[in-house]
């Protein structure tokens, strides 16, 4: 319940809770996200001017169709993009869940985005494959860091 006062101020019900809350936010997302690229699509920015480190390229954005989107990309690929908004929405209703009971602080803590995203490019794409010692010292090194400061945070 995000309302202090129950929201008895108008004489409604009971607050907006925070899996409807979410719902709301991802429904609008997913709209507007359609509507602007729809729009996009048939009415591209003007071309501009991308500074490269030694040269300038210009960069001429083209029109496009709702069907060349979708017959442009395979069809497994949109189906794991929608898997990865799926597991992405109840990350976020599971975050508030847990801000609810343990606070927001320790709520955002346990996501740990830097963590995943540097498993995934050491594991996943193999972003430190010809790493040095030291460049691996430092990545165990950010894990150390975090898992003291969970554990600070639990004792």
């Amino acid at each position: 319940d995000n309302d202090d006062d129950d929201g008895d101020d108008q004489g409604g019900g009971g607050g907006l809770s925070v899996p409807m809350a979410n719902f709301y936010f991802s429904l609008s997302f997913a709209i507007t996200s359609v509507i602007w690229n729809i729009i996009l699509m048939k009415y591209p920015p003007p071309s501009f001017k991308q500074m490269a480190t030694t040269t300038t390229t210009d960069i001429t954005c083209q029109k496009s169709t709702v069907q060349e989107y979708i017959y442009s990309i395979p069809f497994q690929t949109r189906i794991l993009a929608l898997i990865a908004g799926i597991v992405c929405a109840m990350g976020n209703v599971l975050q508030f869940q847990g801000g609810k009971l343990a606070g927001y602080a320790t709520s955002d803590l346990v996501q740990a985005y830097p963590l995943v995203a540097t498993m995934h490019d050491v594991f996943i794409f193999g972003e430190f494959y010809n790493a040095s010692r030291f460049v691996f010292g430092c990545l165990v090194g950010m894990y150390v860091v975090y898992l003291m400061g969970v554990l600070f945070l639990l004792f």
